[in-house]
């Protein structure tokens, strides 16, 4: 895995609510990895340090680790507890969020999403002085948010392609039909989750994973997702399709 752990949380739809804690990571080929999961009544500093204290048993703390996560405070109370060595990140899409509620500005808005992601300290700077020009409150309050937590150039730590909790949001999305189960069966469904995968023909395959589906074309190499006719590597819908083939093979 990539030295990077997205933290996040959602809510629960069932009868007793309550909300699912989450840490994912990334391996070298894009792929999502979930790390640890659980279930808890509600977020407060006591249930973010028990979790990451669990998670420190597998993902030992690290100069060279990188933790993403939204703003909240008693996730950034628990990293500096748990994980001292660790450096915490906190994702631009929640910031672009709380910025649109409190600003109201499109013009700054995209200013703040390329300031984010820029490479290079003059491009940053350039980006920066342009926000300070239109609305000074805005670059105040982008500085108190601290730069090395939500830019690519400041963070002191690899981040590789992460700037957002995106990914965890993708296994939300995996078990969102999931979210209103009795507990027991939610943690099944979690546990349990993969592609499942049909074969319509020898070349053509229809792949289920969560809520999702796709066919995928084996002979054309091409895949509904559309990642396998545009970068012109197996996707994942791809590898499980050729993998059943093999199954069927023997």
């Amino acid at each position: 895995m990539r030295k990077v752990i997205v933290v996040d949380g959602t809510f629960l739809k069932g009868t007793y609510l309550g909300t699912l804690l989450s840490a994912t990571t990334q391996d070298g080929n894009f792929n999502i990895i979930p790390i640890a999961f659980t279930i808890v009544e509600s977020e407060n500093d006591e249930v973010r340090e028990w979790f990451f204290r669990q998670l420190s048993i597998v993902i030992p703390d690290d100069e060279g680790l990188a933790i993403i996560s939204d703003r909240h405070k008693s996730i950034g109370k628990a990293i500096g507890n748990v994980f001292p060595l660790a450096r915490r990140g906190i994702c631009t899409y929640h910031l672009h969020k709380n910025i649109v509620v409190k600003f109201r500005e499109s013009e700054t808005f995209s200013l703040v999403k390329k300031a984010a992601r820029a490479f290079r300290l003059e491009e940053f700077n350039g980006y920066f002085q342009q926000i300070g020009a239109l609305n000074p409150q805005l670059q105040n309050y982008l500085q108190r948010a601290d730069l090395s937590m939500w830019t690519r150039f400041h963070i002191p730590r690899d981040r590789y392609n992460f700037t957002t909790s995106n990914i965890a949001e993708s296994i939300n999305r995996v078990i969102n039909t999931a979210r209103k189960y009795p507990i027991l069966y939610l943690l099944d469904f979690i546990r349990s989750s993969k592609m499942n995968v049909q074969e319509i023909d020898p070349h053509h395959y229809e792949v289920h994973f969560g809520t999702s589906v796709n066919v995928v074309n084996l002979a054309q190499k091409t895949c509904t997702c559309r990642r396998f006719d545009l970068e012109k590597i197996p996707c994942d819908h791809a590898i499980a399709a050729v993998e059943k083939g093999k199954e069927e093979l023997e």
